[in-house]
């Protein structure tokens, strides 16, 4: 297993090989780093050299190469791999140093910052001077156009208004007052987006208009109690009922001894009597209201223990008191009807 991983990493690394020479044999560009040609040749510097003769021609003085030595941090001495960096010549490093194997993993990623290519100081400070001789150029020209452009709105314009200090501080305003007219409107516009998109209106009935509004307190707690104490009063009773209902189901269910003799002196379980005739619709009519009443007393407690499981509690606030609506209530409460839906004053008979 070893030898044929051995050489199934030789087969690999040949691939690799071929694959980078015949890379390199396609590539054009071929760099020279020796020891004797400090400055880049190829299109680059004949580019920069006709940028620099065309800058020359069209500016009226050139300035030369700048002296400015900037003071840089010495090297501590426990850095010690950054000493023998500092040491070593730029051109000595790259001479010494192979040609690197890319990987395949980072074959199409971006050259690390250690395999580029360093410019020496001179070229360095030759295309720091020109990008810098560029932008004031075209800081120049800049200039120049917001002048020539300034210089022609002001030709056209020929009326100048003269403004107070007050029109100008009016016209300014303060930093508080645009953030409170922003947050304002900011808040009524949330308002009014919520008020389109609520989907639930509810209906308030004429009794809770007529009623009168209540705190939060009475709304919570006094009503629970309310209800509570109905709930309780409702078990009570049915309790009652229950009771009073297995009493009178052990009187009627009640074995009773027959004694000898005739019909009549053997009381029936029905409470039937011959004579006076027999209470058994009455009693059958007795047992029907009483379950409709206990079917009443629990369709009751279902209600209360939904209203007590409802979260919606609607506010709404008194009306002020009609003092012409109670005088028309005074007045149709005189007024009787008589035969025929007629209307009688009071003093008629």
């Amino acid at each position: 297993v070893k030898e044929w991983e051995q050489r199934r990493k030789e087969r690999e690394r040949a691939a690799e090989e071929a694959r980078e020479e015949k890379e390199i044999a396609a590539c054009t560009f071929t760099p020279d780093i020796g020891k004797s040609q400090r400055m880049r040749q190829g299109s680059s510097r004949l580019f920069e050299v006709a940028r620099q003769q065309g800058s020359s021609s069209s500016s009226p003085s050139q300035r030369g190469p700048s002296d400015f030595t900037p003071a840089t941090n010495t090297v501590r001495r426990s850095m010690r791999h950054a000493r023998e960096y500092m040491e070593t010549n730029v051109f000595d490093r790259l001479a010494s140093h192979g040609r690197r194997r890319v990987s395949r993993s980072r074959g199409c990623e971006m050259p690390s910052r250690k395999a580029e290519t360093r410019l020496s100081e001179v070229q360095m400070q030759t295309i720091m001077h020109s990008f810098l001789t560029r932008q004031n150029e075209r800081e120049a020209r800049r200039q120049e156009k917001l002048g020539m452009l300034e210089r022609e709105v002001r030709a056209d314009c020929t009326h100048e208004p003269k403004i107070c200090d007050r029109s100008r501080r009016m016209s300014v305003p303060k930093v508080t007052e645009r953030i409170r007219s922003k947050h304002s409107e900011s808040r009524e516009g949330m308002l009014r987006e919520l008020e389109m998109s609520r989907p639930f209106v509810p209906v308030v009935t004429a009794k809770a208009r007529r009623a009168r509004s209540r705190t939060v307190v009475e709304m919570s707690y006094d009503d629970m109690s309310r209800r509570r104490e109905s709930i309780a009063r409702l078990a009570r009773t049915l309790k009652d009922r229950k009771e009073a209902e297995e009493e009178r189901r052990r009187s009627v269910n009640s074995i009773i001894r027959v004694p000898d003799g005739p019909l009549n002196e053997i009381p029936s379980r029905l409470r039937l009597d011959v004579e006076r005739g027999s209470d058994y619709l009455r009693r059958v009519a007795e047992e029907r209201e009483r379950r409709a009443e206990a079917q009443r007393l629990r369709q009751m407690e279902i209600e209360a223990q939904e209203l007590a499981q409802c979260t919606f509690r609607p506010s709404i606030n008194k009306a002020p008191p009609n003092g012409g609506g109670r005088e028309r209530l005074s007045v149709m409460g005189g007024v009787k009807r008589g035969s025929y839906g007629s209307v009688m004053k009071p003093h008629e008979t």
